[in-house]
């Protein structure tokens, strides 16, 4: 595993992103700066706010 990439709309979702990313040693991207920094078939988590009335 070499990154956890995430989105948010409201700072949430980066926050416990970040708080994984220190635990873990891993570095932590929005989607916009992993689509720069990660390389393409890199191991990753992706961290994502689902709403309950997204189907």
């Amino acid at each position: 595993m070499n990154a956890i990439i995430y989105t948010t709309n409201t700072g949430s979702t980066e926050h416990y992103a970040k708080l994984l990313a220190h635990e873990t040693g891993l570095s932590a991207y929005s989607l916009a700066e992993a689509k720069k920094k990660v390389y393409p078939r890199t191991e990753c988590i992706i961290y994502s706010h689902t709403h309950p009335d997204v189907r």
